[in-house]
Parts: C-alpha cells; sequence; structure tokens
C-alpha cells in the first residue's frame, strides 16, 4: 500500500528523519509518476545532508515533468549552500519554462540571496508593473533585508500588513521581519512592535502552525517566557520540528532544567544534526608534530584553525600563554606562509593539517569537535581564532586560572561573551618583520555601541554591534570562548551557538582583531577565494563594500561611539564585561 504524502510529511515532522526517508524511497520506487514523493525524498535527503542521494534520485526521475524536477535540483544546491549553482539552474528553468510565474520568483529570491542585487531590483520592478500580486511586494521586502535596510523592511511590511490584517502571508511576514530587525539591529521600533505583537496574539491567527513557531521566535528574543510556553502549548505535544524543539530546550533551561535541555538537544543532535555536528572522518586531520602528550588533567588547552596567518602567532601564542593555556592545538588548513613551520617548532603546540574544505567543515567546527571530543575530556579548555584575545575583569590579575577556578566552585560549564572590534585611528600594515608583536597597543580603539536580544541556543544571547554593524550585515558578536572538559558541549556555528550547558554569571570578551593591518586586502582576498560559507563570504563582502567608501581609514567612524582600550577596566566601564562576584576568590567565600 502507498505511503500518502500527507503521512509522510506527518512522520518527517514526528518521528526520525531516516526511517521517514526509507519510507519516502519506497513509495517512489512504487510511484515513480509521484511527484509529490519524490518532493518529500529529496527534502529528506538535504535535511539529512546526503546531496549525492538527492541529485542520484533526480537523475532517476525521468516520469517526473522537468519542470519540478529542475526545481528540486535547484532547492538542493540551495540546502548545500551552493548559490552559484543554485541561480545556474533557475535561470535555466525560467527561461526554459516562462508560463511558470512561480519559477519567475524564485529565480528572483535566488539572484539575492547570490548578491545580485542590481538584476534582482529591475526583475521586481518588472514584476511590479506586470502582476502586482503579493509576489512582488514579498520579494522587495527580502530585497531591501539584502541591502542592509532591515527598518525600510520592516515598515514595508507593516503597511502590508495593514492593507490586509487578515492576510495570514502578510501576518507571517510581519512576524518575521520585527525578529530579523530586532535579532540583526537591535531596533528599538522593532522591539516595541514585538511586544505590540504578542500582546495582540489570539484569535484565527494561532490557527496558523508556521505563525505560531515565528511567534514563539519572537517571543523568545524578548524574553517572554510565559509567552513561549503558551504559544508552545498550542501545538500538538508531539511536534517534532527542530524550532519548536529547540523553544522546549530554552525553557527548559530557563527553568533551571538543564539535563531536560541537554536531553532535547541530544535528540535534535540525533534527529536533524547541524553541518558542525557532522562525524570528522579520520581522513580530514593529520597530526604532523611530534611532542608528547600527556593526559588532560587539569590543564588548560586551547583549540583553533589557522590559515596563513604567521604574522598573528607570536603575538596569540605568547598572550595566552601567560593568561594560563598549558597547550595549544592548531588545525592548519594548507597555510603556505610558513605558518606550519612555525607552529611545528613550538613545544607545547599540537598541529593537525587539514586539507580538505573550511566550508565543508562549517568554518571548521567540525573538526575542533573532534579535537576536543579526543583531547579535553577533563580540565578546560578555550576556543579562540587567532585574532581573538580573551579578557575579563581584571584578567590582568587573576589570569584564565582564576577564572576556571571559580567556575569549577560554582558548577559552572562555559563563560560566554562577545567579540569586540579593535582598531587603530590610522591606516597601518602589518610590521616589518615576520611577526606584528603588540596588537593591543597597536590597535587600541573600540566602538561601545551594542545590542542584545536572547536567544533559543546556548549561550542563550545574540549580540550585534561594535565597527561592524557600519556595514549592515547584523552579524552576530555573541562568542562561547571558554568551557569545561567531559561535559559533551559541541560548537554549533564556530562559538557562536554551543549545545547546553551552564554560562557563568562572569561575562567576558574577546578583542578582535580583524580591521587590523591591510584589512582590506585580507577581505577582497576572502571574497576571492571564497572559502568560507555562502553567509560567510556575503557578510565579507558587505565589509569589503562598506569600508572601501573610507578606503580603509576608520578614522571617520564616529568619535561618541569610540573608546581607548588600557586594560579590562576599559571594558567594563561600558558594560562589555562584567563585575567580578564578591565570592570570585576563593577565600573571599
Amino acid at each position: 500500500m502507498a505511503v500518502s504524502a500527507d503521512e509522510l510529511g506527518a512522520l518527517s515532522s514526528r518521528s526520525d528523519s531516516t526511517r521517514a526517508l526509507a519510507l519516502a524511497l519506497e513509495a517512489f520506487e512504487r510511484e515513480p509518476e509521484n511527484a509529490d514523493a519524490l518532493k518529500e525524498a529529496v527534502e529528506l535527503c538535504n535535511r539529512l545532508r546526503d546531496f549525492g542521494r538527492a541529485h542520484d534520485l533526480l537523475s532517476a526521475a525521468t516520469e517526473i515533468q522537468p519542470w519540478v524536477v529542475t526545481t528540486l535540483i535547484a532547492d538542493t544546491h540551495l540546502a548545500a549552500g551552493d548559490h552559484e549553482h543554485e541561480l545556474a539552474v533557475r535561470r535555466e528553468a525560467s527561461e526554459a519554462y516562462p508560463g511558470h510565474g512561480n519559477l519567475k520568483f524564485r529565480l528572483i529570491r535566488a539572484l539575492i540571496r547570490a548578491g545580485q542585487l542590481d538584476e534582482a531590483r529591475k526583475a521586481i520592478t518588472r514584476l511590479e508593473h506586470a502582476h502586482p500580486t503579493a509576489a512582488a511586494w514579498i520579494l522587495r521586502i527580502e530585497l531591501l533585508n539584502a541591502e542592509h535596510r532591515r527598518v525600510d523592511a520592516l515598515l514595508a511590511a507593516i503597511n502590508a500588513f495593514e492593507e490586509a490584517p487578515d492576510e495570514v502571508l502578510r501576518y507571517r511576514l510581519l512576524l518575521r521581519q520585527t525578529f530579523t530587525c530586532l535579532r540583526k539591529d537591535g531596533d528599538p521600533m522593532a522591539a516595541r512592535k514585538a511586544h505590540e505583537i504578542l500582546d495582540g496574539l489570539g484569535g484565527n491567527r494561532l490557527d496558523d502552525h508556521l505563525s505560531i513557531v515565528i511567534a514563539i521566535r519572537l517571543a523568545i528574543a524578548v524574553g517572554r517566557k510565559e509567552t513561549v510556553r503558551e504559544l508552545i502549548d498550542l501545538l500538538p505535544s508531539d511536534t517534532e520540528q527542530t524550532e519548536v524543539l529547540r523553544a522546549r530546550a530554552w525553557l527548559a533551561h530557563r527553568d533551571g532544567d538543564l539535563g531536560q535541555a541537554r536531553k532535547i538537544w541530544s535528540h535534535l543532535g540525533d534527529r536533524s544534526p547541524m553541518p558542525s555536528q557532522r562525524a570528522c572522518g579520520a581522513e580530514e586531520l593529520e597530526r604532523r608534530d611530534g611532542n608528547s602528550l600527556p593526559p588532560a588533567g587539569d590543564e588548560i588547552r586551547l583549540f583553533t584553525v589557522v590559515r596563513n596567518e604567521l604574522w598573528r602567532l607570536q603575538w596569540f601564542v605568547s598572550y595566552y600563554r601567560k593568561l594560563g593555556v598549558d597547550r595549544f592545538f592548531f588545525v592548519d588548513n594548507d597555510s603556505s606562509d610558513g605558518t606550519l613551520d612555525w607552529l611545528l617548532e613550538q613545544h607545547d603546540t599540537h598541529v593537525f593539517h587539514a586539507g580538505g574544505s573550511y566550508a565543508k567543515a562549517a568554518s571548521g567546527t567540525v573538526w575542533l569537535n573532534r579535537l576536543v571530543l579526543e583531547h579535553s575530556p577533563s580540565g578546560w579548555h578555550v576556543y579562540a581564532d587567532v585574532d581573538e584575545a580573551f579578557v575579563f575583569t581584571d584578567i590582568e590579575t587573576h589570569g584564565l586560572r582564576g577564572l576556571t577556578e571559580y567556575m569549577e566552585r560554582k558548577g559552572q560549564d562555559l563563560a560566554a561573551g562577545q567579540m569586540v572590534d579593535m582598531f587603530s585611528m590610522e591606516a597601518h600594515q602589518p610590521s616589518g618583520g615576520r611577526f606584528e608583536e603588540d596588537f593591543v597597543g597597536r590597535y587600541p580603539f573600540f566602538s561601545h555601541e551594542f545590542e542584545r536580544t536572547q536567544s533559543a541556543i546556548c549561550p542563550y544571547f545574540y549580540t550585534v554591534g561594535g565597527i561592524r554593524k557600519l556595514a549592515g550585515a547584523g552579524e552576530n558578536n555573541t562568542k562561547t570562548p571558554l568551557a569545561r572538559g567531559g561535559r559533551g558541549i559541541q560548537y554549533l556555528a564556530s562559538s557562536h551557538m554551543v549545545t547546553p550547558g551552564v554560562v557563568s554569571d562572569v561575562g567576558v570578551a574577546l578583542l578582535h582583531y580583524k580591521f587590523v593591518g591591510d584589512f582590506l586586502a585580507d577581505f577582497r582576498r576572502d571574497v576571492a577565494e571564497n572559502h568560507r560559507v555562502p553567509d560567510c563570504t556575503r557578510r565579507y563582502q558587505a565589509y569589503t563594500e562598506f569600508f572601501e567608501t573610507w578606503d580603509g581609514d576608520l578614522s571617520q567612524i564616529d568619535p561618541e561611539s569610540v573608546s581607548r582600550y588600557s586594560s579590562s577596566q576599559s571594558l567594563l566601564d561600558h558594560g562589555l564585561v562584567t563585575p567580578l562576584p564578591a565570592d570570585f576568590c576563593a577565600d573571599d567565600g
């Protein structure tokens, strides 16, 4: 007996994706002309990141209408983050089947994702003139977001909703845009709108499952725990949608039930793992050093990925040695500037070569999760990029060991905070030698303007601000640079997000030396090499385009938002780290 598309959909949302895929494949094998079965199977392959199988299925789908197959091929490229091939396929489909308006709509969305904004703008204008439908204003709002004009997009969403407040599509878009503007900009108008929307929940708007899910996302961002609980109670108790499960884990955390939060995330990792949670093959990392490697004990170990950063290394390693790091673990991703040779000369450093794609390793997170699992079963580990310097209040006195001892006494697993972009008011090139010796002294300025919203994923907040906010990308500056070994904590997106743990009441920061040296050339090279995940590449493109207008001269930043760093007290003065608790030192307890 054939399994219906509705049954498959229910299974994929309420049970195991692997089992759902097996049934979908059986259904498609029985009915090779069944487009719904093919679509379900391909979507499940994409969810499981089995893109090879998805393409094999589509190649064999000879009894399905070609435009359907072409659309699913493009969807698979999109799921893989391959926007270039997605766009090429959607162009081909739109030209081959001009009568299918949905293909034109999908093409314009692909243009926006691929950063082809001028072409997208012209296509939207033509669509608005020819067919002034909902599709046109949806695309216009997406284009405004891509242009980093999120407040304008919110105003457009509000106007569209007020024109037809009973249309579910417009309500969903208002919810999404309010969340986007709040998250990416910390905008006060968006915060007010969020509370207004949540205060007005009710009626037939809560009959729509997707509207409830988006409203949950918005309620978490503004910290309305009871609203989140009420919204989840409106959904079936066995709902297995990823975003709903994350919200349940967030509630468990807020209720103090860390065990339940971890249980939910363990289930999520089994059912629908993030790219960073995939297994790291034995062939992906090759150890290159010959240094002895003792048991972890109570060591503080640092883990990071590096590629052609020789000029930073001496400063970086020296800085963390002084803070109390006992041992370093570097993944070298095909450096060609002498980085590998220098690292192999260090007595306290272990080096693993990775010749694979940084992007396919989820910005190297796959590699680091494996190394942390193997080499940090106890003690503590730091995850910091080679352009980041760990800081907390009075770190100059206490060092990292002072913080880890406090966290051990308190039963805390993680220390979290934010990156603070550092820069010079003068154009600087790297020093004449192989190394820059003093980033802290040479790049002493920072913008102190930051905004935070709450997040469903540990460490449970999202931070935007600093000088990168000028470029409009709305990048998450949150980082979780310190964790306790042996707690099963995984990095989900670099250290921006991690699986649940007890977050310390000591808020930390990372001085971030991205805008140093000839940073414009670095940004251009990053965009040209395209070795990062697509979202990162787009952000670097935005940075490049914005700061090229200043020709890299950061002295044009508003002086009212700029402060000079002299010690950790400089960050404390602006609330970028927290005061130390009264019992921070053992003899104060």
